[in-house]
């Protein structure tokens, strides 16, 4: 009996590709889910049977798995009655790109530049009284109290892996099906915008996601986007382990001419990391997202 050879996370859902619609209701699904998620843990953490640090990473985990484990459902029934899907990750063409490692470190040097360029954007925000303010400062509270290590793996490598497969994996390679790329781009980081339930993080999470999308639909490479995600994430992590927490802005401990050149350097390296992008020649409507048949994936 043949199965399918690729069974990674390019594979899994190959054959899944939500329309616009469809990426809307999975995106409800998803915060339904975390709701839920969070209080079926909330009596136990209440009893003392879990720390903190550790309920957060077996909610944010267990809400992913519940999300994602449909998806690859959906593709693996699909498979035999599309034609085609498009894989969640392309290797192929990189070298034409300049190879995997100097794409890795361009996108780390790019996000770089786009953490700092959106600093006065999240400062401002940070200052406007809105929904989200108290959590932001009770997230940051929660991660100070809790195991460093724990949090690490949390927003570092488990943030990056499942919000990319869905935000981007998922909801843009979907859409790019059906829409426009750059509707399709505006639209998944719109999405990943509202998963993150608050205003204060989700008008970061849109303008970065934008970067991201539209790196992940020049390169076609899934992993490309979350070291991006990776890196920000990380960037915001060290940050709250340093004296600068306590400040809402890196222009409260730099000299005003050294944070506007710090910011000019910031856009900078943006822009140039956008026109690089741009060079990269697409190979298709998916952008540089292979097409694939099921013949091609089983043996």
């Amino acid at each position: 009996m043949k199965k399918i050879r690729n069974y990674d996370v390019s594979g899994l859902f190959t054959f899944f590709t939500p329309s616009v619609g469809f990426g809307w209701i999975m995106t409800g699904i998803c915060l339904a889910l975390q709701l839920s998620v969070g209080v079926l843990f909330a009596l136990p953490f209440m009893l003392g049977y879990f720390g903190s640090d550790l309920l957060q990473l077996v909610t944010y985990t267990l809400t992913f798995a519940l999300l994602l484990i449909p998806c690859a459902s959906f593709s693996r029934f699909n498979a035999s009655r599309m034609e085609e899907g498009i894989t969640l990750s392309s290797g192929k063409h990189l070298k034409e790109a300049g190879g995997f490692l100097p794409l890795a470190l361009l996108v780390i040097i790019g996000t770089l530049g786009t953490v700092i360029v959106l600093d006065p954007i999240n400062t401002a925000i940070s200052k406007i009284p809105m929904p989200g303010s108290d959590i932001m400062e009770q997230f940051v509270e929660l991660i100070l109290g809790g195991n460093r290590w724990i949090w690490l793996v949390n927003l570092v490598i488990l943030a990056p892996l499942f919000e990319e497969t869905f935000c981007r994996g998922i909801l843009l390679r979907g859409m790019l099906k059906t829409v426009q790329p750059k509707w399709a781009i505006i639209l998944s980081a719109l999405m990943f915008a509202v998963i993150h339930g608050n205003i204060i993080q989700g008008v970061n999470a849109f303008l970065l996601g934008l970067i991201i999308g539209y790196a992940y639909y020049k390169t076609g490479n899934l992993w490309l986007a979350m070291l991006m995600h990776a890196t920000n994430n990380l960037v915001s992590y060290l940050l709250i382990y340093t004296p600068l927490q306590q400040y809402d802005s890196l222009i409260e401990v730099m000299p005003l001419w050294g944070y506007l050149l710090l910011l000019v350097v910031g856009a900078a390296v943006t822009a140039g990391f956008i026109l690089l992008l741009r060079r990269i020649p697409l190979r298709g409507d998916y952008g540089n997202l292979d097409r694939v048949r099921i013949e091609d994936m089983v043996s």
